[in-house]
């Protein structure tokens, strides 16, 4: 019997606006626009081989589905015949989610399945050291710590402004390295054009880092130059690795956000006794998932229920800050 599946709409054709910490941070699932680090055609191929060999109808023809690259090495965003957002998925095409989470195409032909909790937890450790750090805005304090910490932050956001003031009267003695993923609150459909053209022109200076600091110190912009990343590859970049990140239970609701090199969310006030930790070290486990090969050969889980042949991508969305 076949099971079927439709297109995982796109975060943006349900929500809007997105807010600083205190409210709700909303976005839309889009593309980017980095250069690929592999064939997503290939990936694409892996997708559909394992939905035919496990009988399940795909919504999407493998000519008209279209792969990009994400921030995160390995996950890539789909795309239908319509351009419109149609999930998220690994190389090997045994992953295919949106932010609700991810399901298990088994190469082998078995019915898909969801990822179970400890599934979940191994690809989440897995989608943090897999962020193309090197693309995102590198902002060192003092030493730097050793650390790698991500941070959401919005130009348009009054908390994260007041964030900055005080971190960087407090930066001399807080060694700490942020990696950045600027945004807008709100989407370019809706109000927000000409912030993201900001982020791109922060994004794309030569020494973004320092760019980021001066605007936050004087509302300096630097010139514009041409690059890669341009308002629309910003916006599409930055909320495609939001709901790859939300797929694995981290979810960014409020900026600005911050996420320890753990892949656990910290808390704005518990981060300076946090920065009084040493950092912890640079996992080495090898990759599962986020590799071209078929993936683990069998469930994870800590009380393993039998797979289910019904294949439902769910609901989303929880609360990040009180």
């Amino acid at each position: 019997m076949n099971s079927s599946i439709g297109s995982t709409p796109a975060r943006g054709n349900r929500r809007g606006a997105r807010r600083c910490v205190g409210g709700i941070l909303l976005g839309t699932a889009l593309l980017s626009a980095l250069p690929a680090l592999a064939d997503g055609r290939s990936a694409v191929r892996n997708l559909h081989a394992n939905a035919a060999r496990a009988r399940v109808i795909l919504n999407l023809t493998e000519q008209s589905t279209q792969a990009t690259p994400t921030l995160v090495r390995g996950v890539y965003a789909l795309t239908d015949a319509q351009g419109k957002g149609a999930g998220y998925i690994n190389e090997s095409g045994t992953l295919y989610g949106d932010a609700s989470g991810f399901r298990v195409f088994p190469a082998d032909g078995s019915p898909p399945r969801t990822l179970t909790p400890a599934e979940t937890a191994v690809l989440r450790g897995e989608v943090m050291q897999a962020i193309d750090y090197d693309q995102l805005i590198k902002v060192q304090y003092g030493d730097g710590g050793g650390r790698r910490m991500v941070m959401f932050s919005a130009l348009d956001c009054g908390y994260c402004k007041l964030f900055e003031k005080h971190f960087s009267e407090l930066g001399k003695t807080n060694n700490t390295t942020f990696y950045v993923v600027p945004l807008s609150l709100r989407s370019s459909q809706a109000g927000g054009a000409q912030v993201w053209q900001d982020v791109a022109r922060i994004w794309c200076d030569s020494n973004n880092g320092d760019a980021w600091k001066r605007y936050w110190a004087s509302g300096q912009l630097p010139p514009a130059r041409a690059c890669a990343i341009d308002a629309r590859a910003a916006e599409r970049s930055n909320l495609a690795l939001q709901t790859i990140l939300e797929a694995v239970g981290l979810p960014v609701k409020g900026t600005p956000t911050l996420l320890r090199e753990d892949g656990v969310k910290l808390k704005v006030s518990d981060l300076r006794s946090y920065l009084k930790q040493p950092a912890p070290p640079t996992p080495t486990a090898q990759p599962v998932w986020l590799v071209a090969e078929n993936g683990p050969p069998q469930r994870v889980d800590e009380a393993a229920p039998s797979p289910s042949n019904k294949v439902n991508l769910g609901d989303m969305l929880k609360k990040l800050v009180k």
